[in-house]
């Protein structure tokens, strides 16, 4: 038998709790990768807007003419927030000696928290470094690879910026990479004679050193990893860098190859319930959920370098 125990006040300190955790997980680079988007229904359809902003239309008009008249159309596609959730229990035993200091409910609740936000990560990780999601790609090999001094970083995120451009009519702003990368791009000779200048000295370049050496505005670098095996961590965000517009003030209508939907049923994301009493195991239980979907919206938007470093 489970025996419910009604205190929807705790609720509320706990989601906003989780809530407040969640924002400050640093490593975690997914929403800035995949904007969130808040909706009000678990699936719909959303518009996709065409390029008529950038056309170059006949404005002029004399008096006691007619206006121009500008044509334009919309597309749609459609998203489905699937769920995601978690429970953690905490045994009454635990409950009881637990010291003054401790709080059992939020250790429960971090530990759910974490797991789906890096459960999360994956999803948006594997999407925007993934070849068959993006069409405007290419593979790096040999002495073009960013761990060898003779390749050129900087003239290959050139390119990128510039393909994307011819076909958005936007400058990329934005390059996404894995650790290995940022390592590599951090102990390049030729980044660092951009930043440091011919007497380069031993400290590392920065994500923004890096970042102005690239010619972007910002550098995303996937730090997250995942216990892949018995004390063996894999990172979340592999060898490739992406290189992309993303709105740095997302809006409904903004451009950016991924956005994150997320359904905001419950007023927001990992929202917690619990404690929740299980007499069959003499605990408090408590859950967290998540409802978003993660999609493509403008690939056209982004270039995908794969296997940039060895």
């Amino acid at each position: 038998m489970t025996a419910i125990v009604p205190d929807l006040h705790i609720d509320s300190a706990l989601t906003n709790w989780s809530q407040e955790y969640a924002g400050q997980r640093q490593s975690f680079i997914a929403e800035r990768v995949a904007p969130p988007l808040y909706v009000a229904k678990e699936t719909d359809y959303y518009w996709i807007h065409g390029a008529e902003h950038f056309e170059l239309s006949v404005v002029d008009r004399a008096p006691g003419t007619n206006y121009g008249v500008v044509t334009w159309t919309k597309s749609t596609d459609s998203y489905s927030c699937s769920g995601y959730g978690l429970s953690s229990v905490v045994p009454k035993e635990v409950m009881a000696n637990a010291d003054p200091q401790v709080d059992p409910a939020k250790d429960a609740l971090k530990i759910i928290v974490d797991q789906l936000m890096l459960a999360y990560e994956k999803r948006v990780a594997d999407m925007a470094f993934s070849t068959s999601e993006f069409t405007q790609t290419s593979a790096l090999s040999g002495t073009d690879r960013w761990d060898t001094d003779t390749s050129d970083p900087v003239n290959k995120v050139a390119y990128a910026k510039d393909y994307v451009r011819g076909k958005i009519g936007v400058e990329p702003n934005t390059v996404v990479v894995g650790y290995d990368v940022f390592r590599a791009l951090q102990e390049h000779s030729g980044l660092r004679k951009i930043i440091f200048g011919l007497n380069s000295p031993e400290a590392m370049p920065t994500e923004a050193q890096v970042a102005q050496a690239l010619g972007v505005d910002q550098l995303l670098v996937g730090r997250a990893t995942y216990l892949s095996a018995a004390n063996t961590f894999s990172d979340i965000w592999g060898k490739y860098a992406l290189v992309a517009y993303i709105d740095p003030s997302p809006s409904g209508r903004s451009i950016c190859p991924l956005r994150t939907f997320i359904w905001n049923v419950d007023g927001g994301r990992f929202v917690s319930r619990g404690p929740i009493w299980n007499d069959d195991i003499k605990a408090w239980k408590y859950y967290c959920d998540d409802y978003t979907d993660e999609k493509k919206i403008s690939l056209y938007s982004a270039y995908l370098y794969s296997t940039v470093v060895s």
